[in-house]
């Protein structure tokens, strides 16, 4: 697993950093080199050869120090080669989170028009919580906001939609379904994808 730089980490250069870390971190850097910045990698081979974990830099193209990066299955889930690439990834989940997330505002708004309920109310809170933790999990990179949003979406999509489809036909009712699979899928993705950036940068 690779490692990543701690805020506590901010304030040194990167030979203190490389130097701070185990023989097993250190070879994690070497492993994963090519996503980590040159001066950083060069620091991490200086201090490599000091501690002796290799004999030249030559070691470093041995089998064990090249290995191919995965986020996850390719079928289901989306391969980063790099950091870049997985910060892409983030973009467009977000986009399309805070489009999943609009419906049920979108919704409330249309349904105040005649009358305001609880569950109107409740509608449009939720798709602003929903929209505005997308945004934090753009900005913050954090791990937990997706699980956070999949809690939330799972108590309350079915029974939001259970109240405002029970006349709707099977047709709609299937598209309900594929909505909400769709969006836990999303939200998984999301946390793979957040999952590879907390390793890798």
């Amino acid at each position: 697993m690779k490692i990543k730089f701690e805020d506590r980490y901010k304030d040194l250069n990167f030979d203190e950093r490389m130097s701070s870390l185990s023989d097993e971190e250190l070879n994690n850097v070497l492993k994963h080199r090519k996503d980590y910045q040159e001066k950083a990698v060069d620091s991490a081979v200086n201090e490599a050869l000091k501690r002796g974990l290799i004999a030249s830099v030559g070691d470093l193209n041995r089998p064990e120090y090249n290995i191919e990066e995965t986020a996850g299955n390719s079928f289901f889930f989306p391969l980063f080669n790099n950091v870049a690439s997985a910060k892409t990834m983030l973009a467009s989940l977000t986009r399309t989170l805070i489009l999943l997330g609009s419906i049920p505002i979108i919704f409330s708004i249309f349904k105040s028009i005649n009358q305001i309920t609880p569950m109107v109310i409740l509608s449009f809170a939720v798709g602003v919580m929903w929209c505005l933790l997308a945004i934090f999990m753009r900005i913050y990179k954090k791990r937990v906001i997706p699980v956070v949003l999949s809690i939330l979406y799972v108590i309350v999509y079915p029974s939001a939609m259970f109240l405002f489809a029970r006349s709707s036909t099977p047709f709609e009712w299937g598209l309900i379904v594929f909505m909400f699979v769709f969006g836990l899928y999303l939200l998984w993705v999301s946390f793979t994808t957040l999952k590879y950036l907390n390793q890798h940068e």
